[in-house]
Parts: C-alpha cells; sequence; structure tokens
C-alpha cells in the first residue's frame, strides 16, 4: 500500500483583481494539502509549485512540507497582477504538489481562477492650446488610458465664459466610438467671434468624460483640457465685419463729398451765367446819366 497525497480545490476558487495604471495588486489563495500512508513508510516530503497561465508572478508557501505522518497543512498562494494588466485577461492559477517516499511517488493538483477587474482612465491632448486665427481650430486627441473598452463624452465646462467673452465655441463631435485600451479619437474643436468680442486672451475647458465609469468603479473618469485663444477684433471673421463697416463709411463719405462738389459746381455756373448782366447795367447807367443832361444843350 503507497502514499495518498491530495490537495483541496482552492479558496476562494476564483478572485478579481483591482489593478491600477500605476499600481500592481495581489490575490491569494488557499489550499489543504494532506497526506495519508502506512506506518511502514518513513518521511514524505511534499514539494509545491504554483504558476499561472498568463505567466504572472506566483507564489506558494510553504514550498515543502515533510510528513513523518499522516496529517494536513493549509498552504497560501500569492499572485500579483501588475499594473495596467487588461481586463479581458482571465489567468488559471495552478497548484501542483510532488510526494516523494522511499519507493515512491505520488502527486496532485488544484486551480483557480483570477478575473482582471477594469478600470476607468482618459488622456486628453491639445493642439494648439493656444489660438491667435479667427475662425480657430484646435485638434483633441482623446486616448483611452484604462486597461478595458470605452467611450468618452465630451462637454464645455466654462459655458458662461464663453458667452461673456463673445465666443463661439463648437466640436465637431461629443462622444467618441468605442475605444480599445491605448485606442485614441481625435476631436475638432472650432472658435470663432465677431466684432463685439473682448479682445485679449481667453480661457476655456473642455472635459472628457469615462462613459464606463458612470457604472463601474474608476481611478480617474475625467479629464479637462485648457484651451485659449487671443481674440483680435480687427482679425478674421471680425476683421471682415469692421472692413465693411469701415467700406460703407467711406462710400457714404464719397458720395456726401461726391454731391457737395457737385452742388458746388451747380452753384458756380449759376454764378457765372448771372456775371454777363453787369455790363447793360453800367450801359443802363450810361444811358441814365445822359437823360440827366440839361434840355438846353440840346
Amino acid at each position: 500500500m503507497g502514499v495518498t497525497l491530495m490537495i483541496s480545490v482552492m479558496n476562494p476558487s476564483a478572485q478579481t483583481a483591482e489593478v491600477t495604471a500605476t499600481s500592481p495588486t495581489t490575490v491569494t489563495f488557499t489550499a489543504t494539502v494532506t497526506v495519508d500512508k502506512p506506518p511502514l513508510i518513513g518521511t514524505v516530503m511534499v514539494t509545491l509549485e504554483a504558476s499561472a497561465s498568463t505567466g504572472w508572478p506566483t507564489t506558494v508557501s510553504p514550498q515543502s512540507i515533510p510528513f513523518k505522518s499522516p496529517g494536513t497543512v493549509q498552504a497560501t498562494v500569492t499572485v500579483t497582477v501588475p499594473q495596467q494588466t487588461s481586463s479581458d485577461l482571465i489567468g488559471a492559477i495552478i497548484l501542483n504538489g510532488l510526494a516523494t517516499y522511499p519507493g515512491g511517488t505520488a502527486s496532485a493538483t488544484s486551480s483557480a481562477t483570477v478575473q482582471v477587474g477594469q478600470y476607468y482612465k482618459c488622456q486628453l491632448n491639445a493642439t494648439p492650446t493656444l489660438g491667435t486665427e479667427n475662425p480657430q481650430t484646435y485638434d483633441l486627441k482623446i486616448t483611452n488610458a484604462g486597461n478595458g473598452n470605452d467611450s468618452f463624452e465630451l462637454a464645455l465646462v466654462d459655458q458662461a465664459v464663453i458667452s461673456k467673452a463673445g465666443l463661439t465655441v463648437t466640436l465637431d463631435k461629443v462622444k467618441t466610438g468605442n475605444l480599445a485600451q491605448g485606442g485614441n479619437e481625435t476631436v475638432h474643436v472650432k472658435v470663432s467671434y465677431g466684432a463685439g468680442a473682448s479682445s485679449g486672451k481667453h480661457e476655456f475647458s473642455i472635459r472628457a468624460t469615462s462613459v464606463g465609469s458612470k457604472t463601474g468603479s474608476n481611478e480617474t473618469a475625467t479629464k479637462d483640457v485648457v484651451l485659449s485663444i487671443d481674440v483680435q477684433p480687427w482679425k478674421g471673421q471680425a476683421g471682415t465685419t469692421f472692413g465693411l463697416i469701415a467700406v460703407v463709411i467711406i462710400v457714404v463719405v464719397i458720395a456726401v463729398v461726391f454731391l457737395a462738389m457737385k452742388k458746388g459746381k451747380l452753384r458756380l455756373k449759376k454764378k457765372a451765367k448771372e456775371a454777363p448782366k453787369a455790363p447793360s447795367e453800367k450801359k443802363e447807367a450810361v444811358k441814365t446819366d445822359s437823360q440827366k443832361k440839361d434840355p438846353k444843350e440840346k
């Protein structure tokens, strides 16, 4: 009659590892190692070895257990799941035991599983961050920095500031598609202003919010990026408006001057036509003088 080695099902049989973008995590399992042997067989040495199908660092303690008589010993299996591990992974944890004794060997196996929990994180980058054109377009790059599929909603944060400054801000989309871990998408932000906008530098923010984080745990579920624009009323669309106003004013002024000059010429012509009447008046004056001569002179 030989030796019997048994390893119980690990407890618990399944666990979830909650990793983050910057920190790994560990999960532990326990298992009971039992040896049954006849009295005539000497010491039985049991060697334990643990591993993960995903290659995660896995240890077991104790690694070696001597049994001089039948008995049970509890072993602890520790699994370290690295940071940023994808939530798509499921690790099969295997605990192997080998009993060695004079005249023979015996083996046993136990298993458990580790599911990786999903965390939600967003990276937000803008090019440029300071605009000087009118209209000005910003390229907003949204990156899924979480460890599973996710999408992101976009919104203006400082609507009151934007309205007060006289700016018009539009996004070509308010939600990204479904992005895999590390995936990214670019959204275009357009800013424009009219002649009534406040001149100078104005700042406003765009916020990206993880859709998945609304129902799950998260590390950083939202991310803001600050954009700014240097408003120059004489530039771009506003400048065009000012330019049109100036052109209209100039045209009106020219028209007024032209009409004034035309009216002035008419007056000059009228005076010029009236000028020849002067000699006839002189003749009249002469005639009058002659008429005033003494009648005796006849």
